[in-house]
Formats: structure tokens, C-alpha cells, sequence
């Protein structure tokens, strides 16, 4: 299922409702996480996948390569 990756509050109890800045769907939060989102993620540049990246992305490799980048929790 291809997830609501950012979803927006449109008010307050009792008019709870939701939007997803992607597909745009409104609905309360039970109904906008029922469904798929039907956007569609463009391919990666590096991997090709959609809409996450190949385990094997050497994109991903590339950015945390970099000596700036620290992993939480690593030491």
C-alpha cells in the first residue's frame, strides 16, 4: 500500500479532518489511512524504484558515504 507521507490538519474536534498534500484527499484520519495514495512518486535517479528505493540504491550509498552525515544511534 503506497502510504499518505504528509498529511495536513484541516480543523479542530469535531470536524476533524485531514489532508493529504499529495493525492488530496480530505477525510477524517481512519478514512484518509484506509485507502492508498494515488500519487505517484517519480522514479529514483539512481535505483529506478518507486515509490522507495531499491535496498541496493546507490544513491542512497552515495549520502551516507558522505563524512558529514551521522546515523543516529551509530557511534
Amino acid at each position: 500500500m503506497n502510504p499518505h507521507n504528509w498529511l495536513s490538519r484541516l480543523g479542530k474536534p469535531p470536524l476533524d479532518n485531514w489532508e493529504c498534500q499529495y493525492c488530496k484527499l480530505v477525510g477524517p484520519m481512519e478514512q484518509v489511512r484506509g485507502v492508498p495514495c494515488t500519487y505517484e512518486y517519480p522514479p529514483c535517479d539512481y535505483c529506478g524504484e518507486t515509490p522507495e528505493c531499491a535496498i541496493d540504491c546507490k544513491g542512497i550509498a552515495k549520502a551516507l558515504s558522505d563524512p558529514n552525515i551521522y546515523i543516529a544511534g551509530q557511534h
